[in-house]
């Protein structure tokens, strides 16, 4: 047999190999402890799987939020004004005591205290608080009286007490009532409107009906 046929021999005698499939690795011939250290063929595929979306995680409540990032009730900052102005909170004033000469506090819009009466045959006295309101220039009291009167009402008459500095008790008397008649006191506050530089007149405090001695 020469040289040509033997290569022709070989080649068919491979060609049931290469058509029938990948030959059986050496390694499966040699044991475990060959299919460790063995080269993997050129031959073998590599099978992927299409992959599903992972679940997003939370992230752990240490990592949220840390204690330096939070907002400290120092550092919040207040309502604003339509212009941009920080709106400052409101103060809390200590109430004034009779006694403190230096005390100041706002008279509440709208709060009316009750006057104290003291009633006497034809006179009354009658006692109120003072907070210290530096707007408040001058106080008006008057009685007015709970008998029914037909046709025009009397006019009333005014007693002006001047407020003082400080906070304090303030007492008037009022004259010129009539004997066994049920009066109300009524106490008014003459403010300074600083925005237009003139005054007004508020009630402040208020007495219940008090019948004067017979």
């Amino acid at each position: 047999m020469n040289r040509r046929s033997a290569m022709l021999c070989t080649a068919a005698a491979l060609l049931p190999l290469v058509t029938g499939g990948c030959a059986p690795s050496p390694t499966a011939a040699a044991g475990p402890d060959a299919a460790a250290t063995a080269t993997p063929s050129a031959q073998s595929w590599i099978v992927v799987a299409a992959g599903s979306a992972q679940p997003k995680r939370s992230a752990s409540p240490a990592a949220r939020t840390s204690p330096s990032s939070r907002t400290s009730p120092s550092s919040r900052t207040s309502p604003a004004e339509p212009g941009g102005a920080a709106l400052s909170s409101p103060v809390s004033v200590p109430a004034a005591r009779p006694g403190e000469p230096q005390c100041v506090k706002t008279q509440p819009q709208g709060r009316i205290d009750v006057a104290l009466v003291r009633p006497g045959r034809t006179t009354a006295t009658v006692t109120w608080y003072h907070p210290g309101d530096p707007a408040v220039v001058a106080y008006r009291v008057a009685a007015v009286s709970q008998a029914l009167v037909v046709g025009r009402q009397p006019e009333l008459s005014w007693t002006v007490v001047e407020p003082g500095k400080g906070c304090h008790e303030l007492t008037a008397t009022i004259s010129g009532l009539r004997a066994a008649t049920p009066y109300v006191f009524t106490v008014n506050a003459t403010r300074i409107r600083h925005s237009q530089g003139n005054t007004y007149n508020v009630t402040v405090a208020r007495s219940r009906a008090v019948v004067t001695a017979p």
